[in-house]
Parts: structure tokens; C-alpha cells; sequence
């Protein structure tokens, strides 16, 4: 989800429900899981979501119309050069799964490799970030794996190629947004996850982002208290965008689907269910016929 593919459209008729499905899974997680500790709970829970979501709506393609995902363990094309966005939600989550799963000396070295990769790309624009190559500060550069697989936000889960061949070139022709092959159930499905998370943070009068992932990573792990300030509704990530135009796009577009949704012109999640369930299709394609005929 770079600033480069604002184009993701939440006004979709395929999308729009998931988004608000995911709004309204979020909501209710917040609800289960309160206080700072729960932000973590609730990230992980709508990550396991979205994945489900996307699994499942990509098993309804017939399989002779899918193109297999090229992306395998190692293949780290993708985690070099290309910025990051984050959810001030996840930012916060990838701090937390950090201090829970390095021991103090490890997590220090996480630090300084963030804060070496701020330093290297704070004044680099996207074009710049994708000729310099510059490596997520998570991957494991001797093996290409990420660190924080599990963990990992929503830009990352949605990412995908059906080429690796494709990805090695335009990594190495430096490209920012190079246009590849890819599984658009995938990629559309996750991301209405994360921005049903963000439309949920929104809903709550909290900082919603995207917000660049070093940046927001390095603030989050410098501020031991950040899930509690965000909880509350102060800022924290604020600083952390990739850029202002960025942000005037993402907060116009966050504040139209919140506008939606209180307004009552989201309510399409039957139409979601429709879409992922097998039943629900049939019966809803049995009641099309039978008001047809009563035509």
C-alpha cells in the first residue's frame, strides 16, 4: 500500500462490503479486547481475518482462471525499496510482538537498524527509496526472510506476484511501482482489512494513518506508552507520513467511508456474505429467480 496506489477503491462494489465488514469485526474487537494490551489482540485477530477472508473468496475462482502466487520463503524483492504504510494500530503491534519475542540485546540491535534505515531514508522520495534499494531494517538480509513474518501488517499480507522473474527486474531497473501479475482477490481483500481497521480507528476518534512503517515503527518502540496515548485519542504518529499530500488523500478518503458508515450508507454486508459464502449465494440467486417470475 504505497502512496503510489491510493487507487485501491473503496467505493467497489467488491470491495466496499469487506471494508465495512472489517470495520465492524475491528469495532468489536476493540470492544473484547480494551485497554493498551488489546490493541495487539485485536491487530492480530483482524490480521487472521483478513487472511480468512482472503482464502476464502479466492477459493470461489474456478481454479483454470487463477495464476499461482510466484512469492515464496527468501524471495525479498519487494522488501527493498519499497516504502511501507502502516495503521497506527499496527505500528503499535510490531513494536509489541518486538519487545515480546527479543531479549533485551536483540531488541537493541532491531532499534539501531531502524533507526540506520530512518536515517538513510527520511529525505528520500519513492523514486529514491526504490533506486537506492534500500532494505526493510526487519528483513534478514543474509537469508531474505522477515523477521516479523507473523506479525507483519496489512501492505505486506496483500502484496503478491504471479512473476518473480518481473519482480527481479524491476528491482533491479529500480522501480517504484512497477506493474506486475498478480492475485487482485489477494490483494483486494486484505487491504479492505486493514482499512476497515483504520475506518474502526477513526470511528473511535483515534489517529487512523497509513503512516510510513520505519518511521511509525521507530516512534512506537521509542515510546514504551504509545498504545495507552493512542488509546486516548493523542497524537502519536502524526509526524510519521510518508507525505502531506498522503495524507490529505488517505484522511479525505477515511473520512468519507466514517461519514458512510454513521450515516447508515455501508450497510452491504449481506452483500459480503453473499460474496464469500456458497450458500448465500445460491439463496440469494434463488430469491432473484423468484421475484423474476413473480415479475
Amino acid at each position: 500500500m504505497t502512496e503510489r496506489q491510493v487507487s485501491f477503491d473503496t467505493q467497489d462494489p467488491f470491495v466496499r462490503p469487506l471494508v465495512e465488514g472489517s470495520a465492524r469485526a475491528a469495532l468489536e474487537l476493540f470492544d473484547e479486547h480494551p485497554g493498551p494490551a488489546g490493541v495487539t489482540q485485536v491487530v492480530s485477530e483482524l490480521h487472521a481475518f483478513a487472511g480468512e477472508m482472503a482464502r476464502t473468496l479466492t477459493s470461489q475462482v474456478e481454479a483454470v482462471r487463477r495464476l499461482p502466487i510466484a512469492c515464496t520463503s527468501g524471495c525479498s524483492y519487494c522488501c527493498r525499496g519499497t516504502p511501507v504504510l502502516v495503521s497506527a494500530p499496527e505500528a503499535i503491534h510490531l513494536a509489541e510482538h518486538l519487545r515480546a519475542t527479543r531479549t533485551p540485546d536483540e531488541l537493541a540491535e532491531v532499534v539501531a537498524r531502524v533507526e540506520a534505515t530512518f536515517a538513510r531514508v527520511k529525505d528520500l522520495d519513492i523514486d529514491a527509496r526504490a533506486e537506492e534499494k534500500v532494505p526493510c531494517p526487519l528483513l534478514d538480509e543474509a537469508t531474505g526472510a522477515c523477521t516479523v513474518y507473523e506479525a507483519r501488517p496489512v501492505a505486506c499480507r496483500a502484496y503478491n506476484s504471479c512473476d518473480a522473474a518481473r519482480c527481479a527486474e524491476a528491482h533491479d531497473a529500480g522501480l517504484a511501482s512497477p506493474v506486475l501479475p498478480s492475485n487482485p482477490i489477494l490483494f483486494q481483500a486484505t487491504h479492505a482489512a486493514g482499512f476497515g481497521l483504520m475506518l474502526a480507528s477513526r470511528l473511535r476518534d483515534r489517529e487512523t494513518g497509513p503512516y510510513e512503517l520505519v518511521n511509525a515503527l521507530r516512534t512506537a518502540l521509542a515510546e514504551p506508552g504509545a498504545a495507552a496515548a493512542w488509546l486516548e485519542g493523542r497524537p502519536v504518529f502524526s509526524h510519521t507520513r510518508l507525505s502531506d499530500e498522503g495524507a490529505i488523500a488517505y484522511g479525505d478518503l477515511i473520512d468519507r467511508l466514517a461519514d458512510d458508515f454513521r450515516g447508515g450508507r455501508m450497510r452491504d454486508t449481506e452483500k459480503a456474505a453473499i460474496r464469500v459464502d456458497p450458500d448465500a449465494k445460491r439463496r440469494d440467486r434463488n430469491r432473484r429467480k423468484a421475484l423474476s417470475k413473480k415479475r
